[in-house]
């Protein structure tokens, strides 16, 4: 039997109270010939990140519990920890919200931009499988469909200045989930090992991974297969050759958000990294301690085509061609695929990765999203 609690499989509780707007459940999880002290603490880690969170819950033993809650509380008792064998004891404190909806709360009129650059658009993309979307009476959005890795991911482009209202499945609420994991499993709060490595970043349509050099791997999702590009950051001429640190900033469905550091001794370079749910780029904004040339570039050299705000690969490889762009001017290097802001301390920057072949996925359009990007969150509605 399982009782999964969001995107997390507790196993079958030893006890629960069920109440009429209330779900008490207890139990234990250890290791066994398939599981390791580190899967067990990291199984606990996710528990403590569920903590304050709207979550579905389901369980196979008591159809009665299924529905929609409020994690009010968690805990999580590391009883004993020898070698390789650990066992903890936990416990959960939910509340049962009936009837809910949520809405996507679109904050914010997107990045500054220089004269010329495209229009900002305002944008937003549900889970997959979510129905009765509203974005205001009288009103149809533009909705596109691009296709992931687990299928359609439904995109609402040129949103008016009112929060969208969808529904969706207790099953569906993490498909296509802007996702965050460590060694390919998923990580639901913010504690993360501060190695800078081991780390993706994904939402069924994009994938960010670390390379053991420096370079972030960025792939999209393309005729049912990953098509990834090595990227670089450059301070002056030099790529970074590693990263020293990591810290996750934000960790939602709707946007994950990580800071990698890199130290200068004295002085640093950070780069915070964003991966939007139904975006087909991540956002970089780098900074450091004194001004230089900051530049995002491919690893290896390709031609590109230089466009208002950014480049743009000039063929297409594998079925999709990589963007690199920003919202202010920068330096665009095409014949070698890098975009640079010169004696800058701060850089903002897109990368895309994109099969270009329907209005709202071509290099401008994307920009224009990126521009127009709103902070995003998702609240739940009792109705």
């Amino acid at each position: 039997m399982t009782l999964l609690v969001g995107p997390v499989d507790v196993d079958d509780p030893a006890r629960h109270q069920l109440e009429p707007d209330r779900l008490a459940v207890a139990g234990a999880f250890g290791t066994d010939a398939a599981t390791t002290a580190a899967q067990v603490l990291f199984r606990r880690h996710q528990l403590l990140g569920l903590v304050d969170r709207v979550v579905p819950v389901r369980w196979d033993a008591d159809p009665d519990t299924d529905g929609w809650y409020r994690v009010d509380g968690v805990t999580a008792e590391l009883d004993s920890f020898y070698g390789d064998e650990a066992e903890v004891a936990w416990s959960l404190e939910l509340h049962r919200l009936v009837a809910v909806e949520f809405v996507s709360k679109l904050t914010g009129n997107g990045r500054q931009r220089d004269a010329g650059w495209p229009a900002p658009e305002r944008w937003a993309a549900p889970p997959r499988g979510h129905d009765a979307m509203f974005a205001g009476a009288g009103v149809s959005p533009t909705r596109i469909s691009r296709t992931g890795a687990g299928g359609a991911v439904h995109v609402y482009r040129n949103l008016p200045d009112v929060d969208p209202r969808w529904r969706i499945s207790l099953d569906g609420f993490y498909a296509a989930a802007a996702t965050l994991r460590h060694d390919t499993r998923v990580v639901t709060g913010r504690r993360l090992p501060d190695t800078a490595a081991g780390w993706q970043l994904d939402n069924d349509l994009v994938r960010v991974r670390p390379a053991g050099n420096g370079r972030l791997l960025i792939a999209g999702w393309h005729n049912g297969a990953w098509r990834e590009t090595a990227f670089e950051v450059r301070t002056g001429a030099t790529p970074v050759a590693a990263w020293h640190g990591i810290t996750v900033l934000r960790n939602d469905p709707e946007e994950v958000a990580v800071k990698l550091l890199r130290d200068h001794n004295p002085g640093r370079l950070t780069v915070d990294l964003k991966l939007r749910r139904g975006s087909r780029y991540v956002s970089l904004f780098l900074q450091r301690h004194t001004a230089t040339d900051l530049t995002v570039a491919v690893e290896t050299p390709a031609a590109a085509t230089a466009f208002t705000g950014g480049i743009r690969r000039t063929d297409l490889d594998a079925g999709v061609r990589w963007v690199i762009a920003s919202a202010r001017a920068a330096n665009p290097d095409a014949p070698n695929g890098a975009l640079t802001k010169t004696a800058a301390r701060t850089f903002d920057a897109m990368v895309a990765v994109t099969p270009d072949a329907q209005a709202g996925d071509a290099p401008a359009d994307l920009l224009a999203q990126y521009i127009g990007h709103p902070e995003e969150r998702v609240e739940v509605i009792r109705r």
